[in-house]
């Protein structure tokens, strides 16, 4: 659903604003999971899931002129990242860096 918003705010309008937070959150998506899985940074981990949150509600906001489908296809993923956010939040709390 992430690639096909993205192809349908580009066949409509090409590169621009909501092309450019559709590839940032491409960015920090797969930042996610090298720094919470492979750095073990949870906290680095948890920032990255709120920049993940800006860019999905920045796009949707973005391409709801362009395109409500390309939009809405971004609203489950928006729920799915609140969620992990939650967890990644969660895990953090209950884990404290060591002094």
């Amino acid at each position: 659903m992430i690639a096909i918003a993205g192809w349908l705010v580009w066949n409509a309008v090409g590169f621009g604003p909501a092309l450019a937070m559709w590839g940032a959150n491409l960015l920090f998506n797969g930042l996610w999971s090298w720094l919470m899985f492979s750095r073990h940074q949870i906290g680095a981990a948890l920032a990255d899931a709120v920049a993940m949150l800006i860019t999905i509600v920045g796009f949707i906001f973005l391409a709801w002129p362009i395109s409500e489908t390309a939009a809405l296809l971004f609203v489950p993923y928006l729920a799915w990242v609140m969620f992990a956010t939650a967890l990644n939040g969660a895990l953090f709390v209950r884990n404290p860096s060591p002094a």
